[in-house]
């Protein structure tokens, strides 16, 4: 096979990884959060530094998306709804006659859909011990 062919299988592969994207519900970037932000902290298998990079790079935009999305949202609907602690501030008790429109509010918000522009990545229950319910946080990602 000539250079060229390899070339523009290789330019095809870059095309093709740059248009993969995850559609998620935020629900499901909300429940990965602490295992996305245990798994950011280990070290990688040598060899594995490009899945490293993809996947430090996804993390980043999802952690994006429930800072800037989810975060303040959710926030203001605690404010809406409930009252806040004198004791704890920054915690929130839902007003009883609140806590059906708080709900479905939540639910509202959780399942909206993010679509991140990444592809899926399979290979990280291959290089990290995963628990069921950290493989479960991260089905939409494997």
């Amino acid at each position: 096979m000539s250079n060229k062919v390899h070339a523009l299988k290789r330019a095809n592969k870059l095309d093709a990884d740059k248009e993969a994207t995850i559609t998620v519900s935020m629900a499901d970037l909300v429940n990965a959060r602490p295992v996305l932000g245990a798994l950011m902290r280990e070290k990688f298998p040598e060899g594995k530094g490009k899945l490293s990079l993809e996947f430090g790079r996804l993390c980043r935009d999802a952690f994006k998306e429930l800072e800037t999305a989810y975060d303040p949202a959710y926030n203001e609907l605690l404010k809406k709804h409930g009252d806040e602690s004198k004791e704890k501030p920054g915690q929130f008790e839902i007003r009883q006659d609140e806590v059906e429109a708080f709900k479905k509010a939540v639910d509202e918000l959780v399942s909206a859909e993010i679509t991140l522009l990444h592809k899926s990545l399979p290979e990280i229950a291959d290089v990290f011990a995963l628990s069921g319910v950290e493989a479960l946080a991260l089905e939409w990602l494997l």
